[in-house]
């Protein structure tokens, strides 16, 4: 059995963590697994996502 319990304190993934994908796409496991993962999530759920434009400034990184 698996219990939900409020989370009592966050710790942030250090910075090298951050925008993983989008600063490694020439990376293997990104081209074959994360690319993938997450083109399967927008289509199966297009409806509830942001479209790029309303997303905040600043919340959208540029991909390098």
């Amino acid at each position: 059995m698996t219990r939900l319990e409020p989370l009592e304190v966050f710790y942030p993934a250090e910075a090298k963590h951050q925008n993983y994908v989008v600063c490694h796409l020439q990376n293997p496991y990104v081209q074959a697994a994360a690319l993938p993962k997450v083109a399967k999530v927008q289509e199966k759920f297009k409806d509830l996502l942001k479209s790029p434009q309303d997303v905040a400034p600043g919340q959208q990184q540029e991909r390098q």
